[in-house]
């Protein structure tokens, strides 16, 4: 028996360490972490709310659930029913027996659950008691914007809470008068002793006041409401459901007396009567008459009475969004552009984009991943001032991902020791093309080469990036160097000299982290050394969402070149699904700020947030319940700030709202005359909506200025209405101009010039002998770039072969007015267009020369070529050449085969 007990202490005291464990050894390696990257004061303040909140309510509910319950035993009768249920009656003796136990327990156990259920509600109740004003006030209650987004969601959170309160203790206590006898329960009906009556009866009444307090608030929801022409509160809702709610509400406090009534009263008429005029309120008044509004006094006149309405709804929307503010400007369309004017409209002509970034990811990957542990994760577009000139270009970091080293190499030691950073990044311009169809490197290779003072990489190392996942931890300062990149005999190594991580030389930690990561080889490895550091969450976007989950931040970092050094740039949202009469977009807010820049040095994992909208309200709020947390946007570094982008999620978003709102006029708006649509194009073979791009503009508007732009169409049509842009220089940030052509004049589409390329027999011709050829032939996208009054697009034209897998740029096709010409490059189909070498659609040329099959001399003759290529490079120590021409002289090989 004896033995029986120590092993049942063993066992307790057991779970018992392991429960402390799982919970000290994440909170010490978070703590240590967080004092890192030096925001312990988000980390405690979150941690410390939420057990505040949830310890204050874990108590209030173990009260008021403990007190009724024990209400119940102190009323318990002498003389109880007696059941005619064996199994009950027995179970009534048992608790009669064990009853204040049974109390505590049950008590003890719902003010857990309740407390770790409100523990969550944390930001709640901090955006609650540091609610920021908006200056803007509603149109029904009069009442400020911030109310609905701050203090609201916890008056609901509050409901809701006495809600579950007062249930879960009128189910406890039932339960405890059916086991003490005072319930009795027959095929006949329920019997309940007199106490037990007045007992429930006063539960019911404080629920029925908490549904009073429920209508209270769902009259403000009416703000939110989806149900008439707009969104938010219409004719109805303001005219018949408001009111309704100010009778129901009336009519539940009522009920609530009737209910209290029952207390002296024998019978079950009072709570009945009380739940019946609710019911019946809710069922006559909830229903029927807003229907009746409805149907005889809105939809008959439905304009006449929605348009104050509809008013609401389009100025809330354009202002949460962030377009209340757009400057229309006319573009007087000409198609009188010249050579000497796209001569003179240089910096626009030279940074169109003819590197789409699919298919130069996969360049990318090919001819610059070097090793195979190597990877490219996307492609960004940026600027930069190269050589005096502002230069567009695309650019990716090479991190490091060790599930792709060789098996026997996954060793342990060199996934968290040895292979721990990636290493520089990979550029080009976005017009530059070689010979062969290739990106013109402007930083290539290992070490990173490049011609350019503007972007000469001092500290390549890439320890925090995109590919990480939270178990790529690296530890440096260890026994064992880590490897920087391959070189021609051996591999060049280092040593971390950065500030990145925590020491990890206490056995404490090394403790903590081997339970929290589950991983022994922590604790034990002899490689670690005094001053052994620890990077923990080194995927940039998982890094910046511990720190700051309130923001939300863009899927899409992007790499920077500053002072030599990497950074990564993560564009980051407040938003709000509480701002009335604004339509949503998405389930998750109607109101939408860009109002966050986070940086993340890639070597050191230093975090900085700084603000963006430092006029936005909810950021206010947060920088009030977090001070210290969010920067200035001034005291970002100049070399940084050039390069902020306005993203392209947030555009898309916004353009996509402005199709619709846009109009302003009641009557337009509701009969939907004005309606835009986002136009459609061709990618490699499919239809797809046109992105938002990154183009520089030389308008009057703008002087070289890096924007977004976007075309629109008419719905239903595919002739272009319009285009929008959206500024992203520093000066002028987030400036959004529309660009709207005469609706008298018809501009081609991007679908229609598509149709255009499409029916050009010398292109079709081209394209289908490729297919047959054995090659990929991939479209581009097309861009829509103003150039003085006048449109240009252009489409970039790839083939892929079937053995080297690597897209090449070999025509670009150039649309201007009713000329179409594609060209082995962009300056020649130019040329082509205005040189007069196109007339009319009529008469459409193919400027390039045609394909043509390829004789066993001409194999012969590249085959050796190629062959000559991969010697030379070979010599020079280029393997990256070098393996390109390998696999060039392969694809010539598997032709001459056939």
């Amino acid at each position: 028996m004896m033995k029986i007990r120590y092993r049942i202490i063993l066992a307790a005291i057991t779970v018992g360490v392991f429960t402390l464990l799982s919970v000290f050894a994440p909170f010490y390696v978070d703590l240590q972490w967080f004092d890192e990257v030096g925001y312990t004061q988000v980390f405690l303040k979150r941690l410390f709310t939420g057990l505040g909140l949830g310890v204050v309510s874990g108590i209030l509910f173990f009260v008021f659930v403990y007190l009724n319950l024990f209400i119940t035993r102190r009323f318990a009768p002498h003389t109880w029913f007696v059941s005619e249920q064996p199994v009950l009656e027995q179970i009534r003796q048992f608790f009669r027996k064990a009853a204040g136990w049974v109390i505590l327990g049950a008590s003890l156990v719902i003010a857990i659950i309740a407390g770790l259920n409100a523990g969550g509600q944390y930001d709640t109740l901090l955006n609650f008691l540091n609610a920021t004003p908006f200056g803007t006030k509603d149109a029904v209650f009069g009442i400020d914007i911030g109310f609905y987004v701050f203090k609201l969601p916890f008056y609901e959170f509050l409901f809701y809470w006495v809600a579950g309160l007062l249930v879960t203790t009128f189910l406890a206590v039932m339960v405890i008068y059916l086991f003490d006898g005072s319930v009795e329960i027959r095929p006949a009906g329920v019997r309940l002793l007199p106490h037990v009556k007045a007992h429930l009866s006063t539960l019911a009444a404080l629920f029925l006041a908490n549904m009073a307090f429920s209508y209270r608030l769902q009259m403000y929801d009416l703000l939110y409401s989806a149900k008439g022409v707009v969104s938010g509160a219409g004719y109805t809702d303001v005219h018949a459901n408001l009111q309704v709610f100010w009778v129901l509400m009336a009519v539940a406090i009522i009920s609530a007396v009737v209910v209290l009534f029952n207390i002296r009263s024998k019978g079950w008429v009072y709570p009945v009567t009380g739940v019946g005029m609710l019911m019946v309120t809710s069922l006559v008044a909830g229903s029927l008459y807003p229907a009746f509004v409805q149907n005889f006094r809105v939809k008959p006149n439905e304009l006449k009475q929605e348009t104050p309405y509809i008013k609401r709804s389009i100025k809330a929307t354009q202002k949460a969004y962030g377009l209340d503010k757009v400057k229309r400007v006319k573009f007087d369309l000409d198609n009188k552009l010249t050579l000497d004017d796209i001569n003179s409209s240089e910096a626009t002509i030279e940074n169109i984009r003819l590197w789409d970034w699919r298919p130069l990811l996969t360049t990318y990957r090919q001819i610059q991943e070097i090793r195979p542990y190597y990877v490219f994760n996307d492609v960004d577009i940026d600027r930069y001032v190269i050589d005096g000139k502002k230069r567009q270009i695309l650019t990716s970091a090479r991190e490091m991902d060790t599930d792709k080293l060789q098996e026997k190499a996954r060793t342990w030691v060199n996934k968290h020791m040895v292979f721990t950073h990636g290493y520089g990044l990979t550029m080009n311009a976005v017009n530059e093309v070689s010979d062969e169809g290739l990106p013109e490197f402007l930083v290539k290779d290992l070490p990173p080469e490049t011609d350019h003072k503007e972007l000469k990489i001092t500290q390549p190392r890439i320890y925090y990036g995109e590919v990480a996942t939270e178990t790529d931890y690296a530890i440096v300062n260890t026994e064992n160097e880590e490897f920087d990149y391959p070189a021609e005999d051996k591999n060049i190594t280092s040593h971390y000299k950065g500030k990145g991580g925590f020491n990890i030389g206490s056995a404490l930690k090394k403790a903590a982290l081997a339970y929290t990561y589950t991983d022994i080889n922590i604790a034990i490895s002899s490689a670690i050394q005094p001053d052994s550091r620890i990077m923990l969450h080194r995927n940039v976007l998982s890094r910046v969402k511990k720190i700051a989950p309130f923001i939300t931040h863009d899927k899409d970092p992007y790499i920077v070149i500053d002072r030599g050094r990497l950074f990564w740039v993560i564009d980051g949202y407040t938003h709000t699904k509480n701002y009335p009469y604004s339509q949503a977009f998405n389930e998750d807010y109607n109101y939408i700020r860009n109002s966050v820049k986070t940086v993340v040095d890639a070597y050191n994992g230093k975090v900085d947030f700084y603000m963006a909208d430092s006029k936005d309200p909810i950021l206010k709020t947060f920088n009030k319940i977090y001070p210290n947390t969010f920067k200035p946007l001034a005291k970002m570094p100049k070399g940084l700030q050039e390069h902020l982008r306005y993203p392209e999620d947030m555009f898309s978003l916004q353009s996509e709202v402005y199709a619709t709102y846009h109009m302003s006029n009641p009557q337009v708006f509701y009969n939907k005359e004005d309606k835009w649509d986002i136009p459609t194009e061709v990618y490699e073979s499919k239809q797809q909506m046109v992105d938002p791009y990154y183009v520089i503009l030389q308008l009057a508007q703008s002087k070289n200025d890096f924007q977004l732009i976007r075309p629109f169409t008419p719905i239903g049509k595919n002739n272009m209405i319009s285009w929008m842009s959206i500024n992203s220089e520093p000066d002028k940030y987030g400036q959004i101009l529309l660009y709207q052509f005469s609706k008298k004049k018809l501009v081609y589409g991007p679908s229609q010039v598509e149709a255009r390329i499409d029916q050009n027999p010398e292109i079709s011709e081209s394209f289908s002998l490729w297919s047959q050829q054995g090659s990929r032939v991939i479209r581009g996208n097309l861009l829509v770039i103003p150039v003085k009054n006048s449109l240009l697009f252009v489409e970039p034209i790839y083939l892929q072969s079937e053995q080297s897998q690597i897209p090449e740029l070999k025509r670009v096709i150039a649309v201007f007015g009713s000329k179409v010409a594609m060209a082995n490059t962009f300056d020649e189909a130019l040329e082509a267009i205005f040189s007069g070498k196109v007339q009319t659609d009529e008469k459409l040329v193919d400027t390039t020369k045609k394909p043509k099959k390829e004789t066993l001399a001409d194999l012969v003759k590249k085959a050796n070529s190629f062959y000559k290529k991969a010697t030379a490079a070979q010599k020079e120590g280029d393997w990256s050449a070098y393996g390109q021409h390998i696999k060039e002289l392969g694809s010539i090989l598997e032709k001459l085969k056939k």
